[in-house]
């Protein structure tokens, strides 16, 4: 897709997702965020009424202007157009990427991987999600893959609270399709 528009209105005010919420409750205190295609900004806004300062970045100007329409002048809150394997990442406690990843550029997805673990502070984490291979969307030229062991293989390094497999069949915005995804909790040691 290169118009997010529909997703972005479809799931405006939807509730955070799972993943999400579990890694955001291990923390005592809140602290700097970085969200990694917000879409629709409900993770953002979660952060944000929780009291964490989020830099949002983005490469569809339709999520910004959802997200500035929903945030208002949130001092807390700092908004970046562009694609998430240009984006220079600033130290972060949380790194959250919800179904966003996949969708960056497989032959520079190594790099941003790099950028995100060298970004988290010590103790931080990233929560978010990937393809794997049995995905509907898998092998399609704008969405890339991994195994299970290429993702066990990322996370090296990271202490891995949690890596749940879905592999079932579901819907998405076009219809019915199989979902093959991993969702991850993982921390950066301290």
């Amino acid at each position: 897709m290169s118009d997010w528009s529909p997703y972005i209105t479809k799931t405006n005010g939807m509730a955070p997702r799972d993943t999400y919420v579990d890694a955001v409750e291990r923390f005592d205190v809140p602290g700097d965020a970085i969200d990694l295609g917000y879409g629709a900004g409900n993770e953002v806004m979660d952060l944000l009424g929780r009291g964490w300062r989020v830099h949002a970045i983005d490469a569809d100007p339709a999520a910004e202007a959802a997200l500035r329409n929903r945030a208002a002048d949130d001092a807390g809150l700092r908004i970046s157009t562009m694609r998430l394997n240009d984006a220079p990442l600033s130290s972060a406690d949380l790194i959250h990427a919800g179904s966003s990843l996949f969708f960056t550029d497989a032959d520079r997805f190594d790099t941003l991987w790099g950028d995100i673990v060298d970004a988290l502070n010590p103790g931080g984490r990233f929560v978010g999600n990937l393809l794997g291979p049995r995905d509907s969307w898998a092998g399609s030229s704008t969405v890339f893959s991994l195994t299970r062991e290429q993702v066990e293989s990322l996370l090296t390094g990271l202490e891995v609270e949690s890596l749940r497999e879905q592999d079932e069949a579901g819907r998405s915005m076009q219809g019915p399709k199989h979902w093959h995804a991993f969702h991850i909790i993982a921390r950066k040691p301290a």
